[in-house]
């Protein structure tokens, strides 16, 4: 190979990867990683190509472009699969229908996911806020009324624990099979109750009387009556379940702990 330096020239060697004398004495995986790498037999870098600390992707700049591409893609990915879930299971959507439906190759999918499980348990933890379960169970505020309190508790709980909502939805199919699953919808179950617990043991230092003192099983089960009372396919069926079934939870809810 002849170089010009300034006004002279010379003769220098071709670098090694284009010598196949030199590829061809090395063995296949050894070759292949130094090709990708462009690095020396010997393991040092290539004459004439960037250090890894002159390279322009270890700047600040290109370190946060390179960040801010995979936070994109995998946004794309949890935003794909929470569309796919209005309108099939989880069980039907496919890895391929999420990449083709975020943009992006199954490469990258399993670069962030190990499954479709995997990203499924992502949108859950994203769902399902400590925030937002102190926020819908936090205790009586000033001035709050009895009605007022159930209602908002029930409203917390058809929020968090809603059957109509897909991502909900599918965790509850997929929980009997999927062990990372089962120990998420566990968990946020727990939390709720734990939280609703604290709030009715607070109630009862006001003067509630909980028709119970297994306070745990009893949340849960005003818990599950709650939760089955806005079940989908009865409120499409008939217009004015919701507010009579939630005219009979409140009931529920106040016999329960404030029993005449």
């Amino acid at each position: 190979m002849i170089v010009s330096i300034g006004r002279r020239w010379c003769c220098r060697p071709p670098p090694w990867w284009k010598c196949r004398a030199t590829r061809n004495a090395l063995p296949n995986r050894k070759r292949a990683v130094m090709l990708a790498t462009r690095r020396q037999p010997n393991g040092a870098c290539c004459p004439g190509s960037p250090t890894a600390a002159d390279s322009p992707s270890a700047t600040g700049r290109d370190r946060t472009t390179t960040t801010d591409r995979g936070d994109h893609a995998r946004t794309a990915i949890l935003t794909a699969l929470r569309a796919l879930l209005d309108q099939n299971p989880i069980s039907e959507v496919s890895v391929q229908a999420i990449t083709r439906q975020a943009g992006v190759t199954r490469t990258a999918f399993y670069f962030y996911f190990e499954s479709k499980y995997s990203a499924l348990a992502e949108l859950l933890h994203g769902r399902t806020t400590a925030a937002m379960l102190d926020q819908s169970f936090a205790l009586r505020t000033p001035g709050e009324s009895t009605p007022a309190l159930i209602a908002r508790v029930i409203a917390g709980i058809r929020a968090a624990l809603a059957a109509d909502d897909p991502v909900w939805a599918s965790c509850r199919a997929s929980a009997g099979y999927e062990p990372e699953i089962a120990e998420i919808v566990a968990a946020v179950e727990d939390a709720i109750t734990c939280r609703i617990v604290a709030l009715v043991s607070a109630e009862v230092h006001r003067g509630a009387q909980p028709i119970s003192t297994d306070l745990v099983a009893l949340v849960r089960v005003l818990t599950t009556a709650t939760v089955a009372g806005c079940a989908p396919a009865r409120v499409a069926a008939q217009p004015d379940h919701l507010d009579r079934t939630t005219d009979a939870v409140a009931a529920l809810w106040r016999n329960a702990l404030w029993p005449k």
